[in-house]
């Protein structure tokens, strides 16, 4: 995620579910989002969406959201599409909780829901997917953070039916162990 411009009016460029295995393009869920801070906490955005995969060409959708902090400090991101008749909700919470001075963990979940069925898309009626995080990670200094991170999938309804998830697991867990650098 990168914000860019002045206090209150950025250009959000965000993405998510980004996967490239062996060169290849496997999964694509990009923002680009104008984002316009309303108060200390809460900041209003809107765009466009490029998707791809599990489709079966990419496309792009207009979107809009609202990001902020709950109480209890919980991150909270709620983003809203529209493509082929179809309204997509992508709704996603997190909590960082510091267990000693340098080591945190963070857990997240992230739901996708939809109106309606549009199978060229991969976008299902109902709910689509949940996704669960944990990553435990340490601050080694201001600004740059080693972190193990396990990501669980479950996939619902018609979206685990569809042609690209056929024959596939109804969910899939993810181990990644990196660093992340905040500039």
């Amino acid at each position: 995620k990168g914000l860019y411009g002045s206090d209150y009016n950025k250009l959000e460029l965000f993405a998510n579910d980004a996967k490239i295995k062996e060169g290849k393009v496997e999964n694509a869920d990009l923002d680009i989002f104008y984002w316009h801070l309303l108060d200390q906490f809460w900041a209003i955005k809107g765009g466009i969406n490029y998707f791809y995969r599990p489709t079966l060409s990419p496309y792009w959708q207009p979107g809009v959201g609202l990001e902020g902090l709950l109480p209890y400090f919980i991150d909270t991101d709620v983003r809203g599409y529209f493509y082929s008749g179809s309204a997509k909700l992508d709704v996603q919470i997190s909590r960082d909780t510091q267990i000693t001075n340098n080591f945190f963990i963070k857990l997240g979940a992230r739901s996708i829901l939809a109106t309606k069925t549009v199978t060229q898309a991969a976008i299902g009626s109902g709910l689509n997917q949940m996704q669960y995080t944990l990553r435990p990670y340490y601050r080694l200094m201001p600004g740059l953070n080693a972190f193990a991170e396990f990501e669980r999938d479950q996939y619902y309804g018609s979206f685990k039916d569809f042609p690209g998830n056929s024959g596939k697991s109804s969910s899939e867990n993810t181990l990644t162990i990196g660093l992340s650098v905040l500039f």
